[in-house]
């Protein structure tokens, strides 16, 4: 019998310590199972602050690269305002008295355009096209007549969405334009770098990655810049182009180089750069009316004793341009202005001109 009670003792003994052991073991388990949900707990609560100033770090750089362009425009927008003020007030005091002869073309299509034609024995006399007949006018076909000035359409800054809807519009108008490209490797902007050339348009360079901070940053960047997006053109289209107009004009105020030493560089290219003395401000304010963008561009037109070199843009964030083109192509063409694309034999209108040579 003690034995037996002994027996039993020790089982119950061991199923005890049995017990014991299943209830530390649970215990372990627990323990190590809540060291696991804290850890992720705690890796959860890191990744979470990490993740989001990665966001904020990519947002934030966007946002940089956002101003850095905004800045740019905005630069270039005084450059133009500041440096046509000059040429329209200079234009204006400068007008000829041929261009007198024409009328008031101050007063757009609503003035008295008036042409001059030869009356065989070297004199000129004036016709006053309000006095023409009905079957004269009849017999005349569209732009027989210029009044002796040229005017040359030019957009900056393409290829851009509306790249093809521009060049829709001048071929429905039978019209030439010059287009200073910037770098665009889109499928769609390379198409229409090839179609630009292929109807018949000037293609020129304006800038590789447009950049003001990078373009004027060294003499060595503004070469490196115009090689590039010289090369690519040619890349393009086939166009040895020599022609090109600066970001932000000769005239800016970016250029951390003397704007001689640039010009002198393309001059040794045989690269002809061309400002402008008219533009519509497309680029300075987006909220101007197609209306108000042609009013801004026949005011310069019109004060101009000579030629006219518009500014525009091709901008995807801007369809005004477009919008108002038929409307002033069809003035222009009203009033006897002869449309021109830019070439070799194009008088450049610089802001800046050259003093090596001197």
């Amino acid at each position: 019998m003690e034995d037996k009670k002994k027996t039993l003792t020790e089982y119950e003994k061991e199923i005890s310590e049995a017990q014991e052991m299943e209830e530390a073991n649970t215990h372990k388990r627990k323990v190590r199972s809540f060291k696991r949900m804290l850890m992720v707990t705690f890796l959860v609560v890191c990744a979470i602050p990490i993740t989001l100033c990665m966001f904020l770090m990519v947002k934030m750089n966007r946002l940089d690269h956002r101003i850095e362009n905004l800045v740019d425009r905005v630069e270039e927008g005084k450059n133009l305002v500041s440096t046509n003020i000059g040429l329209i007030d200079e234009s204006t005091e400068t007008m000829t008295s041929e261009q007198m002869a024409y009328g008031d073309l101050g007063k757009g299509s609503e003035g008295v355009h008036v042409a001059l034609t030869d009356n065989g024995d070297g004199s000129n006399k004036t016709t006053d096209d309000a006095e023409a007949t009905t079957e004269a006018a009849s017999d005349v076909p569209e732009q027989t007549y210029y009044n002796g000035q040229k005017v040359y359409l030019t957009f900056d800054d393409g290829p851009s969405t509306y790249t093809g809807e521009l060049l829709d519009v001048l071929k429905e108008n039978n019209v030439k334009a010059t287009f200073f490209v910037v770098y665009n490797d889109d499928k769609e902007a390379q198409q229409y770098y090839k179609r630009i050339v292929d109807e018949g348009h000037s293609i020129g360079m304006h800038s590789y990655s447009h950049v003001y901070d990078q373009v004027y940053a060294s003499q060595e960047s503004f070469e490196e810049d115009v090689t590039k997006i010289h090369d690519y053109i040619q890349e393009q289209t086939g166009v040895d182009t020599h022609l090109y107009r600066f970001p932000g004009g000769s005239s800016n105020q970016v250029s951390k180089v003397d704007i001689q030493d640039l010009i002198g560089y393309l001059h040794d290219e045989g690269i002809v750069y061309y400002d402008w003395n008219s533009l519509s401000g497309d680029a300075v304010d987006a909220s101007l009316t197609p209306s108000e963008l042609n009013d801004n561009i026949l005011g310069y037109v019109h004060a101009n004793a000579g030629d006219s070199v518009i500014l525009m843009h091709d901008l995807q964030n801007n369809h005004a341009t477009i919008e108002a083109l038929p409307a002033l192509i069809q003035t222009l063409k009203d009033e006897g202005y002869e449309i021109c694309p830019i070439d070799d034999s194009t008088k450049p209108v610089q802001h800046v001109e050259y003093k090596g040579d001197k």
